[in-house]
């Protein structure tokens, strides 16, 4: 009896489990739909907004995206434009000058070269102490050739104005830690116009091709500087009136065709071995040949040639026998050590 009760109620399960399974689909059914209609509101939402409705939900989030996208911050000129002038930092800078003195400002976060852009009449500005490197001073430089702009150029313990008419590179002058300079480091010396007198012995410095920028340059000193052996470039300084390069690597003496205004000639210790291009130097005063390969019956011509004139090609130093003595000396080193000019050297 028990088991055919049992066998009843299996039946009854078995016929009414299709039912319940259909109703529970049913139900999760309609929440999926449920689900769906929400979705497809949201979707119908965004469209909206695309399309350049006036829906509130869809400008706010155009709104969002906007403002998270970083803003482009623009370079600070100056600001207070006023008339003919514009503030720079508080100095009000009248963009009709011809001459301008900014030393001393702290010009970093300035777009300078657009400032310089806006003034025509522009012709000289003084830098000095201004917060810049050499490269950016040198960058202002050439992109406005028609201003001569005067900065510091530094080189480690080093400082070189860009209006001086004399500079040495003599250990001990700058600073107990004076290092020797390379040509890696010589770039910036174009920019020195108006030097009358440069001295850069006992360096490595081959590379002389910045005193083409030097018109004015009449005292070139490069003694013992590792083999300089190329003096072609010295053609643009026809005003050279002192040469002393020394223990070197020298054998062409070409250029000296161009230097007519030649005084004082110190070529010692270098592998040169005719005195082809010394012999038309109509100002020559002194001639230091010591340790050449010039030929002893070349020297002889060369005594004859400029009665009068020592020409020294025997000794035991290269400025043995008075070559560093007389007003010339004398007036060279008032350039380099007080930068200045002289009766000598103007």
């Amino acid at each position: 009896m028990k088991a055919k009760w049992r066998y009843a109620v299996y039946l009854l399960l078995f016929l009414l489990m299709p039912k319940l399974c259909v109703h529970a689909t049913d139900e999760q059914a309609e929440e999926v739909q449920e689900e769906a209609a929400v979705d497809d509101s949201t979707d119908d939402a965004d469209n909206g907004a695309d399309d350049g409705s006036d829906d509130a939900g869809g400008e706010q989030q155009e709104e969002l995206l906007i403002a998270e996208e970083p803003e482009e911050e623009e370079p600070y000129v100056f600001e207070g434009e006023e008339g003919n002038t514009v503030l720079l930092g508080e100095r009000r800078i009248p963009l009709k000058a011809v001459k301008l003195n900014l030393s001393g400002m702290n010009l970093s976060g300035y777009n300078v070269d657009a400032l310089f852009s806006r003034m025509p009449n522009l012709k000289y500005v003084e830098m000095i102490g201004c917060g810049l490197g050499n490269d950016e001073y040198a960058k202002l430089q050439d992109d406005h050739p028609g201003i001569r702009i005067l900065w510091e150029i530094r080189y480690a313990t080093r400082v070189l104005r860009t209006d001086a008419v004399g500079w040495s590179t003599f250990r001990g002058m700058h600073g107990p830690m004076d290092l020797p300079m390379s040509d890696a480091e010589t770039k910036y010396l174009k920019y020195c116009r108006d030097l009358i007198c440069v001295d850069l012995g006992h360096n490595y410095i081959r590379d002389i091709s910045f005193v083409q920028y030097m018109p004015n340059l009449q005292i070139f000193i490069a003694v013992d500087n590792g083999g300089l052996w190329d003096l072609s470039v010295l053609k643009y300084c026809p005003k050279l009136r002192y040469i002393e390069i020394f223990v070197n690597r020298v054998s062409d003496l070409s250029v000296f065709r161009y230097l007519h205004q030649l005084e004082d000639v110190n070529i010692s210790y270098n592998p040169i071995r005719s005195n082809e291009y010394l012999k038309d130097l109509p100002n020559l005063q002194k001639l230091w040949l010591e340790a050449t390969l010039i030929p002893g019956d070349q020297v002889q011509e060369l005594r004859e040639l400029y009665p009068g004139v020592p020409v020294v090609n025997v000794g035991s130093g290269s400025v043995d026998q008075g070559w560093r003595s007389g007003s010339h000396y004398v007036g060279m080193r008032d350039l380099v050590w007080k930068n200045v000019t002289n009766d000598v050297y103007h």
